[in-house]
């Protein structure tokens, strides 16, 4: 189950009943989604910036400013490795995963970065 409230991201557990991670927030959120087998959570902001997290670990692992406008909705696709944004911009933008992973792995020169988590 997955909560929003105010400036706290709530990732709970229906097992425990109590949260896996207390997520805060760096600005509001204007839309929110989760792939399908729980590995990311994507958000988007009425500055038109794209926050994502890993749900294993609680990290943030990318933000960046995907929009000019409000994003209005953020949607993953059935593959969890693509989402989709769409803004009061008006442009629909399809952001892929393993870019993201790829990039960062070259940023810190990792020799053999294969991520795992996707």
């Amino acid at each position: 189950m997955y909560l929003l409230l105010s400036s706290l991201y709530l990732i709970h557990s229906s097992i425990q009943n109590q949260p896996l991670h207390n997520i805060v927030l760096p600005e509001k959120l204007s839309c929110l989604d989760v792939d399908q087998q729980a590995t990311w959570c994507a958000a988007g902001t009425p500055s038109g910036r794209v926050y994502l997290w890993e749900i294993a670990s609680g990290s943030l692992f990318k933000s960046f400013t995907a929009h000019y406008r409000a994003i209005t909705v953020l949607r993953f696709h059935s593959d969890g490795q693509t989402f989709v944004t769409g803004s009061e911009d008006s442009v629909i933008s399809i952001w892929s995963i393993p870019k993201f992973v790829h990039l960062s792995c070259e940023k810190i020169s990792l020799n053999n970065c294969q991520d795992s988590r996707i």
